[in-house]
């Protein structure tokens, strides 16, 4: 009877655990969702973070971390997902290339060439295709880009055969999510 009332009780207290973690993850993820959906004037949306030595910018509309002045070197897909996975950034690593999700909400479909907000404080000399963590969502070898000069978001086939774009590093949110 006494193991029997030991056994109710692990189970219990492991129910307990797994309900508590999942409320602490559901509870973390709605604030990321609400994020999401928080429109920020543009002179208070990007804050250039004095943590990581003025070399990134906090969205705060996001709550994304982009590196301020993304390279201006066109690399393959696979280059660019490997630089940024080394990238360090005011002394911090734990870059990636972003979803297109993430990378498309940098885009200001009313300013041209950038097609940035107004007010940015990103150093983008050269705007043009950059590449997006996520594959062609149409099953094909191509990956999606997004284009600053006139903010088109677009597939790119056959990125496996050696294509160049630039490329845009960021930090936080769905850590290497392959978004479609």
């Amino acid at each position: 009877m006494n193991m029997k009332r030991t056994h109710q009780m692990r189970a219990f207290c492991s129910m307990l655990v797994l309900v508590s973690l999942m409320l602490f993850v559901g509870s973390s993820s709605a604030t990321d969702l609400r994020a999401w959906s928080d429109k920020i004037e543009n002179h208070k949306r990007f804050k250039v973070l004095k943590e990581f030595d003025g070399a990134a910018v906090l969205d705060r509309e996001t709550r994304l971390v982009w590196e301020q002045s993304p390279g201006t070197t066109p690399s393959t897909w696979s280059d660019a997902r490997l630089h940024c996975a080394k990238k360090v950034v005011g002394g911090r690593m734990g870059w990636r290339l972003p979803s297109f999700y993430e990378l498309a909400s940098l885009v200001d479909h009313s300013k041209a060439s950038p097609s940035l907000p107004y007010l940015h404080p990103f150093n983008v000399s050269t705007a043009t295709r950059y590449w997006t963590t996520t594959q062609d969502i149409n099953g094909g070898t191509g990956a999606v880009t997004v284009n600053f000069v006139n903010g088109e978001v677009s597939t790119l086939p056959e990125f496996l055969n050696g294509s160049t774009n630039l490329f845009w590093c960021v930090r936080g949110g769905s850590a290497g999510a392959n978004l479609h």
